[in-house]
């Protein structure tokens, strides 16, 4: 009966049993700023993409655009081992998400109406993060797709001006 009345090693046994909880939640959270940081990022480059588009209807302009501006905010380089599509955060060139066959950065221009979308995907440290955020996604996701679209009309030149 004296174990049962024995405290020595419990405060221990107690920070064992939490710390991976608090570790889970943190990384949450971080991967939580990480996704706002990235909405707001690819909102910004979209919009002003859109808006090159619109204006200069030149399509290389505005996506050197969108590119600049994702690259000055979040880092564009990682990438996880392994991986299936997306095989790196930020791929502006090649098809890069696994739902359609578009790159990170793509555009349309049909005379008398302009799309941008931008898309970032967020690395998620750990497992169920991603389906915690996102219903749709799979347990062991390693990316969080974060996409922005921006439609609008074209915006048509004066001719002689």
């Amino acid at each position: 009966m004296r174990f049962l009345k024995e405290r020595r090693g419990l405060s221990t046994i107690e920070v064992l049993i939490l710390t991976p909880f608090i570790l889970y939640l943190v990384l949450a959270a971080i991967i939580i700023t990480e996704r706002e940081v990235a909405k707001v990022v690819t909102a910004k480059a979209a919009r002003e993409a859109h808006r090159v588009l619109a204006v200069s209807h030149n399509v290389d302009m505005a996506r050197d655009i969108a590119i600049e501006n994702v690259a000055t905010y979040l880092p564009t380089e990682w990438s996880l081992p392994d991986s299936s599509l997306p095989r790196k955060v930020f791929d502006p060139d090649n098809p890069n998400s696994p739902k359609d066959s578009l790159p990170d950065v793509y555009m349309m221009d049909d005379g008398a109406n302009c799309l941008v979308g931008v898309r970032y995907h967020v690395v998620v440290p750990a497992p169920g993060i991603a389906r915690l955020m996102n219903p749709d996604a799979e347990l062991l996701d390693k990316y969080l797709t974060v996409e922005s679209v921006v439609t609008g009309h074209r915006e048509f030149m004066i001719p002689g001006n």
